[in-house]
C-alpha cells in the first residue's frame, strides 16, 4: 500500500523503457521487474519508487507499508519481514454488513432503487 499527496506522484514507479515512452512506468516489483533491472530480489512485492540525488522518501509525503492478508505470509523476497503486518481491510469497526440470504444478487453495499 502506498499514500501520497499528488505532487510526490512524479516519485513512484520507475522508467520501464529507456527508449519509448508510450510504454507505462512499472509501479511494483515483480520478478519480471527483478530480470529487467528495475529493482532488486530484496523488493519483490514492494513498491518502486523513483528519486532525484538530492531526495529521499523521507523529504516526502510518501508512506509505504506491506499487508500480508490473514491466513498468508510474508512475500518471500522481503529483506525486512519484520515490516509485513497482517490488516483486516475488510472488518469495520460497528461489523460488517450482512447479505440477503433470500437474494443473492442483493448487496448491502450498494443502495437499491424501489
Amino acid at each position: 500500500m502506498v499514500i501520497y499527496e499528488w505532487e510526490d506522484s512524479d516519485y513512484l514507479g520507475v522508467q520501464t523503457s529507456k527508449t519509448d515512452d508510450m510504454i507505462p512506468k512499472t509501479y511494483i516489483c515483480t520478478t519480471d521487474a527483478v530480470r529487467a533491472g528495475l529493482c532488486t530480489p530484496g523488493s519483490l512485492g514492494q513498491f518502486i519508487f523513483t528519486f532525484p540525488q538530492n531526495k529521499s522518501i523521507a523529504d516526502t509525503s510518501i508512506w509505504t507499508s506491506i499487508i500480508t492478508f490473514p491466513g498468508t505470509t510474508a512475500i518471500s523476497g522481503n529483506s525486512n519481514p519484520s515490516n509485513s503486518t497482517v490488516a483486516a481491510l475488510w472488518n469495520a469497526p460497528g461489523g460488517n454488513p450482512k447479505a440477503d440470504e433470500d437474494d443473492p444478487y442483493a448487496s448491502p453495499w450498494f443502495m437499491t432503487r424501489r
